[in-house]
Formats: structure tokens, sequence, C-alpha cells
């Protein structure tokens, strides 16, 4: 009987860790996150998504993110020429981000950027779309 329930629950440590194993890829989640786009044999994978523009984390260890519909979350790395308090008054705006990918650390994705837009959204009105109007892009 002993070797039984030994057995039994070998198995279902098994099937745990097997589980937990595919949680643990976040592309094994974000199917819909489109694949990056190689543009040459050695060419760092370019890509880009529409999100909200978020500050996550507390100073001095805050870092901003691109919030995808899909609810995965890019950290996205600024260029030295684009300081993180140009995006400060933009916060919670839907933008359109632009870069270069690389891999996940602990389910984040990092995004180095090379542009961020604004983008419309009719249904906050005027003084809103205003503050979410804006272009930067790195040289």
């Amino acid at each position: 009987m002993a070797h039984h329930k030994l057995r039994l629950n070998l198995g279902l440590a098994l099937a745990l860790s097997a589980g937990l194993a595919g949680c643990a890829s976040p592309e094994a989640r974000t199917p819909s996150s489109p694949p990056p786009v190689q543009t040459g044999a050695k060419a760092a994978a370019s890509w880009e998504g529409v999100g909200l523009l978020t500050l996550k984390g507390n100073a001095p260890f805050s870092w901003w993110a691109l919030q995808v519909d899909s609810g995965e979350v890019w950290r996205l790395e600024l260029p030295s020429t684009l300081p993180g308090s140009a995006l400060e008054a933009r916060q919670n705006c839907k933008v359109q981000v632009s870069g270069h990918a690389s891999g996940a650390l602990l389910g984040t994705r990092l995004l180095q950027v090379s542009s961020v837009k604004g983008l419309q959204r009719p249904e906050l009105g005027a003084p809103e779309n205003q503050r979410c109007q804006f272009s930067l892009t790195a040289p």
C-alpha cells in the first residue's frame, strides 16, 4: 500500500511540474502577440505595438512600460536622448511604440524604443486627447 501511495505522489508531482513549466512561458500565454519581424540575417527583432503607457514601480526603481490589450507588459528602454520626464505628462495615454525587442525577464519583455506616438481616443474628449497627442523619435 505504501508503494502505491509513493507512486501516486510521484505521478502527481511530475504532472504538477509539467503544468507549471507550461505556465512559466510567457509565449505560451500570449498567442495574440505579433511575432518579431526579422529585417536581416543578423538584425535585431523589430516590434511595433499599441497599448497604454504606464509607469511601473516606485522611485528610484520605477520604469516605463507598454501594456498591450492582451495584458502583456513590455518594459521600455528609452534612448538617452529621450528622458523619462518627457513621458510623465503622457502617463496612461494610448500609444503606438516601435523598437527592437529582446527576451522576457520574469514575464516582462524588453523593448529598446525607437519611437513613441500618442493615439486619438475620441471617447475621452478634447482635453485628454490634446494631452496625449505627441510623437517622440530616437535619432
